[in-house]
């Protein structure tokens, strides 16, 4: 419901916050996650440059902690490319 959907959105936005605080870097898998998380939300409300903005964040801070060919890097941008919130 819209009402559960707007919450998910606000706790995510908090995490994200959270998140950039408590690891002094950005480039940490747990903030790539949020970051993730919150792009999908972002996508399902119809907030798509928001959700595309955040994906390409995830998948730079994937990079950034884990490096470019790690298997999770690469999932996060399967995952992204199918919910067409990153190019191909």
């Amino acid at each position: 419901t819209r009402g559960n959907t707007d919450r998910a959105r606000e706790l995510l936005a908090r995490a994200r916050q959270v998140f950039r605080q408590t690891y002094s870097r950005r480039s940490h898998r747990r903030t790539a996650k949020t970051y993730e998380l919150l792009a999908l939300v972002y996508k399902r409300n119809g907030g798509e440059e928001e959700a595309r903005q955040l994906a390409r964040l995830a998948v730079q801070t994937y990079e950034d902690a884990l490096g470019a060919p790690h298997p999770r890097v690469l999932k996060a941008k399967r995952e992204l490319q199918l919910q067409r919130l990153l190019d191909e």
